[in-house]
């Protein structure tokens, strides 16, 4: 019955021909009682459940700081044996398990999540292998020759190297190249269209392919643009969620190139894994070298080429950048389900309360 856009308004006589509803007043006082006890009882539901979600956020941080700062592998396992037993104590939403996901990534990148073995090869080796790939293609004109790039400092990491790990720039064993600039001016030129990447398809550890563009380059800049298997994509940035996302190229679209926005990492040596790479630059301790070496302003943030190739990079021995790989997969297959088990509490949960409504309606 209101009136006006700007400021809406109902008039005195409107509120005067308003049908009202009058009960008896012996009744009228028992519907107030009654509405008092249930808006008490509400009450009450509503205060017992603030201070089960403080003890529960409490609890969790307990555990997180607890798995945070264990010192040894006998710390670290009583840690996740108690997240393990009061898991239901703990979480309440799917968004909890984020965080113990971010734990397991850190831990996994600081090699906190695998064991050392006596015949692993030394991950110095495989550095070694990558930087004379990287010169014998320099000299061969196969990929940019840049500039020398100083050593890694010790506090440049945020942890101790475990025996055998090696730590370089993220250039020193990788080609890392950027993709094609939208709006050149190819007239005169014999070109072809293909699909390309844009900073949208690359999300955090997987490609969104549901949605492809294609962009028009010269014939002969395929083969310099053209995504190999294995090839690690990761995005400049923009809004702060893009910056630094990583994922692997595994072959999805023929003849697929990537646009300037998508860097493109080809890693010198087969002792990397690309899954390796992908952990540790969508992990804590990546993401923490991109987001203190982006160029930032109010809501955006993004890194060069230059950033990029200058990130320290830890680099376990092959077997064990594939035993970490094997663990994090294990264990995030273990959050998909605590996450799947907490939506289908909250859907009882949700269609409890829609029963009791429908009861009390009836």
């Amino acid at each position: 019955m209101g009136a006006g856009a700007a400021q809406p308004n109902i008039s005195r006589i409107k509120i005067i021909q308003t049908p009202f509803p009058l009960p008896p007043l012996a009744e009228q006082k028992r519907i107030v009682a009654k509405v008092d006890e249930l808006m008490a009882l509400c009450a009450a539901l509503e205060a017992a459940q603030q201070t089960r979600n403080t003890l529960r956020q409490n609890l969790r941080a307990s555990a997180l700081d607890a798995l945070m700062n264990a010192s040894s592998n006998s710390e670290l396992e009583t840690a996740w044996a108690f997240v393990r037993d009061n898991w239901g104590l703990m979480c309440d939403q799917a968004e909890d398990v984020e965080e113990f996901r971010q734990v397991i990534f850190q831990q996994a990148v600081e090699g906190q999540l695998s064991d050392r073995q006596a015949n692993d090869e030394d991950a110095n080796l495989i550095v070694n292998r990558a930087l004379k790939k990287k010169h014998d293609l320099e000299k061969l004109k196969k990929i940019t020759k840049r500039q020398e790039q100083a050593l890694v400092e010790d506090d440049e990491i945020s942890f101790d190297l475990p025996e055998k790990w090696a730590c370089v720039r993220f250039g020193d064993v990788a080609d890392v190249v950027s993709g094609v600039t939208k709006g050149r001016k190819l007239a005169g030129r014999e070109t072809a269209h293909y699909p390309y990447l844009r900073v949208a398809n690359v999300q955090r550890w997987k490609l969104d392919l549901k949605v492809m563009k294609e962009i028009g380059i010269p014939i002969e800049e395929l083969d310099k643009y053209r995504l190999q298997i294995g090839d690690v994509l990761l995005t400049e940035g923009g809004d702060w969620d893009k910056l630094g996302r990583s994922a692997i190229w595994c072959g999805e679209i023929q003849d697929c190139i990537h646009q300037n926005h998508v860097f493109r990492a080809r890693f010198l040596d087969e002792g990397i894994l690309p899954e390796w790479i992908v952990l540790f630059t969508n992990s804590y301790v990546g993401r923490r070298y991109f987001e203190r070496a982006a160029k930032r302003t109010t809501n955006l943030a993004s890194i060069n080429m230059t950033q990029l190739r200058f990130c320290p990079l830890p680099i376990p021995p092959l077997a064990e950048q594939n035993r970490i790989v094997a663990k994090v997969d294990e264990l995030m297959k273990l959050c998909d389900q605590l996450e799947e088990s907490l939506r289908q509490q909250h859907q009882k949960a949700e269609a409890l309360v829609a029963s009791a409504i429908n009861l009390l309606a009836a």
